[in-house]
């Protein structure tokens, strides 16, 4: 519910971005704490893990959905939905398979320490988040699209000044 009000007010852009931030450093300081394997280390660790989930919940696990819907281009926006859907899907069932493998002494033994191969995914995603999604919070699905058109970078989509809308609506029927 914390995210309710923060996806308007902060953005979903900043919220993904910094949310996405903030939990790679907590799966940095699991990894860290589970590397240096002391008992009060490991109980840190898990309040860290709760912390993570906390974050998650309110940041990147709420502005998922509404990013993977909002971003797509009108007439594509079912499809895109459906296949991020799928592929999100996909990767949690395999994910599901592997981790064990990583995480149990039997097998990898990573542990805890299993952070640190999503805290570097993380790393990955917010250099994704940061370059590639747009903030789109505000602005019709008219405008999103005539930006997308337009090439406009996504770090600029907040302060991209659009053109009339109705021109756009005809130029777009034309197509």
């Amino acid at each position: 519910m914390g995210s309710w009000f923060l996806i308007d007010r902060v953005g979903r852009r900043n919220l993904m971005l910094y949310g996405t931030a903030l939990i790679t450093l907590i799966l940095i300081l699991i990894g860290t704490l589970a590397a240096i394997a002391t008992p009060n280390c490991i109980k840190d660790a898990i309040g860290f893990f709760l912390l993570y989930n906390f974050f998650y919940s309110v940041t990147i696990g709420a502005t998922a959905y509404s990013a993977i819907t909002e971003t797509a281009n009108s007439r594509l926006r079912v499809n895109t939905a459906s296949i991020g859907l799928a592929l999100q899907n996909a990767v949690f069932t395999m994910l599901a398979f592997v981790i064990p493998y990583i995480f149990n002494p039997d097998q990898g033994n990573l542990g805890a320490k299993t952070a640190f191969i999503f805290g570097g995914l993380g790393v990955i995603c917010c250099t994704y988040i940061f370059f590639c999604h747009p903030e789109v919070s505000g602005r019709t699905y008219e405008e999103i699209d005539e930006m997308f058109i337009k090439r406009v970078p996504a770090r600029k989509f907040k302060t991209f000044q659009t053109e009339n809308l109705e021109n756009l609506a005809h130029e777009t029927a034309r197509n």
